[in-house]
């Protein structure tokens, strides 16, 4: 009889990124596709026979955005960083499933171990009756404070977005929407003082 002592450690797994079989992977990715396709088409979903011969466009009517969707999706569920240009080139259910097979594990361990501090809690704009009002409380009371963060993966930034620059970028916008409605009033305008136009009495 063996003792305890003598048995080999079983060997650890990481069961967080471990691969799911081929046969399990492709009935997610599958639900994942009916799941969408249903949103997109929720009236010929019933219709639409999805299996791993099944054209992405053609067949289950994806266009661009419905495919960028698509990608996260599938990150998600399968916590993989896909390749851009395998996800892009994947013209049906099987290329996409190829491109899962080569997927890199998404780095969740990394992010686990580098999480992001808390931002200290600050009272509600109670006083603001419009978002742009919130926005210009929030600027005024903290205005470097950290709104938003766009990562490229799970743990990189790629741009960050303050109060102090979303309201600075309201400011601009609002004003070019201004000088926008400006010139197309005078062009109206131009337009009724040309010779042959009617003017109201």
């Amino acid at each position: 009889m063996l003792h305890r002592r003598h048995m080999k450690p079983a060997a650890k797994q990481d069961v967080a990124f471990a691969a799911p079989e081929p046969e399990s992977r492709e009935r997610e990715l599958i639900a994942v596709l009916q799941d969408l396709v249903q949103e997109l088409h929720p009236q010929r979903a019933k219709s639409m026979d999805v299996n791993e011969s099944s054209r992405l466009e053609r067949d289950l009517g994806g266009d661009s955005l419905a495919r960028t969707e698509l990608i996260l999706r599938d990150e998600r569920t399968f916590a993989v960083r896909l390749a851009g240009a395998d996800a892009s080139a994947a013209e049906t259910v099987g290329d996409l499933l190829r491109a899962l097979d080569q997927a890199h594990p998404a780095r969740m361990a990394q992010a686990a171990e580098a999480p992001m501090a808390p931002l200290p809690l600050v009272p509600p704009a109670v006083e603001a009756r419009t978002l742009i009002e919130v926005l210009e409380w929030h600027a005024t009371a903290h205005p470097d404070r950290l709104h938003l963060a766009v990562l490229g993966d799970e743990v990189t930034p790629v741009e960050t977005f303050t109060y102090r620059g979303l309201a600075e970028a309201a400011r601009e916008e609002e004003l070019l929407q201004t000088r926008k409605r400006t010139v197309s009033a005078n062009s109206r305008s131009s337009s009724f003082d040309q010779p042959g136009w009617p003017r109201d009495s």
